[in-house]
């Protein structure tokens, strides 16, 4: 296995653990993860762990290390306003009369909204996860906890956007088809 490869796999994982909210629920998971998985070593380890922590013992913090709001390590991601950004061009539909028209509802949809009029709209040509951010702001949307997080998930369960480069995110064809066809969502007809 290649480190890109290795890098793949934990990102997928990483993708996936975030969505899960209950702690308790990720616990039992990695439990799981740990038993089938690991070698002896890191069984050891983590058995080490767990009986240094129910003795009281606490670990020295790292001041480095940063937590989530589940108590995750990683890296805190600060998003900041573009100013630069104009939501009302003139000439252009703005970003206002766009979200009244395609009723976007949960935050996947709200993001390949925005990613879709900075790009098809605005004409960027690249668009990071600050101007995501910026039109969340502007539209008075309540932010989910990790936008990054959503902008990767719509990336990879979805397909609507590309998020490789979360600097340079693209939409995709999937994307565009969601906006222009299936937005806003059709009301069901009740028999």
């Amino acid at each position: 296995m290649t480190q890109q490869d290795e890098f793949l796999a934990l990102q997928k994982i990483d993708e996936i653990i975030s969505i899960i909210t209950d702690q308790d629920c990720r616990d039992r998971i990695i439990h799981w993860i740990i038993s089938k998985y690991a070698s002896e070593n890191i069984k050891n380890a983590q058995e080490t762990k767990e009986s240094i922590i129910k003795s009281g013992h606490k670990k020295p913090k790292n001041k480095i290390e940063s937590r989530t709001r589940h108590g995750k390590k990683g890296i805190k991601v600060t998003l900041s306003i573009d100013k630069s950004l104009n939501t009302r061009p003139k000439g252009k539909a703005s970003l206002q009369e766009i979200v009244a028209t395609k009723k976007p509802e949960t935050d996947r949809e709200k993001v390949v909204v925005c990613v879709y009029y900075l790009i098809k709209i605005l004409d960027l040509t690249s668009v990071n996860q600050n101007h995501v951010y910026t039109c969340y702001k502007h539209i008075n949307w309540r932010l989910p906890y990790n936008l990054p997080n959503v902008l990767r998930w719509v990336a990879s369960q979805r397909g609507w956007l590309d998020t490789s480069n979360l600097q340079d995110i693209k939409i995709t064809t999937h994307g565009e088809n969601l906006v222009e066809h299936d937005l806003p969502k059709k009301e069901k007809v009740k028999k």
